[in-house]
């Protein structure tokens, strides 16, 4: 399950991926890391998503009575998309910023759902790529109680980097 990664430069056991939004290889010894921060980001835009609705119902809901005040018997579903709009405006920063939420939540939960499946059956990005197991089935996998305790719980090996001169210009500059 190891393998040379040629971004990096460095072979990584149990190779899942080289992620260019990290800078580095995800294998054995990070990937529970790496899990865990695609998990957070899920939350964390979904949060900002929530709080920035709130905002903009809430300034709604000021707009609109405001506006019921100042007129008589108007139906406001024909004022809806005004309203709307004047909510966006007046509101412009948390629009823009739920926005940008939202789609970072739609594509980092759709990853995080991916990792999920992957660590349930022990599988690596580049086996579920490749399609490694999909003929032979995956002798790693124990389950997922197990598959899970295995990514989170266990102790990770001991980096096996040997640490050489500042004139060495070989790989893993990260390490």
């Amino acid at each position: 399950r190891a393998k040379h990664c040629r971004f990096c430069n460095c072979c990584v056991r149990k190779f899942d991926h080289h992620c260019p939004w990290v800078g580095t290889c995800v294998g054995e010894r990070n990937y529970a890391y790496f899990a865990l921060f695609v998990f957070s980001i899920a939350l964390y835009s979904a949060h900002c998503c929530l709080i920035s609705a709130i905002d903009l119902y809430l300034k709604y809901v000021q707009i609109a009575a405001e506006h019921r005040k100042r007129t008589i018997h108007v139906n406001e579903d024909d004022l809806f998309g005004e309203l709307v709009w004047d909510t966006i405006k007046s509101r412009a920063i948390a629009f823009g910023v739920g926005l940008f939420a939202l789609l970072m939540c739609v594509s980092v939960t759709v990853l995080a759902i991916y990792h999920c499946n992957l660590i349930c059956h022990q599988e690596t990005t580049n086996e579920n790529v490749k399609q490694t197991f999909e003929k032979s089935g995956n002798p790693y996998d124990r389950g997922c109680v197990q598959n899970c305790a295995t990514v989170f719980c266990s102790k990770k090996p001991d980096s096996q980097i040997v640490a050489h001169s500042s004139s060495w210009k070989g790989g893993c500059p990260y390490f």
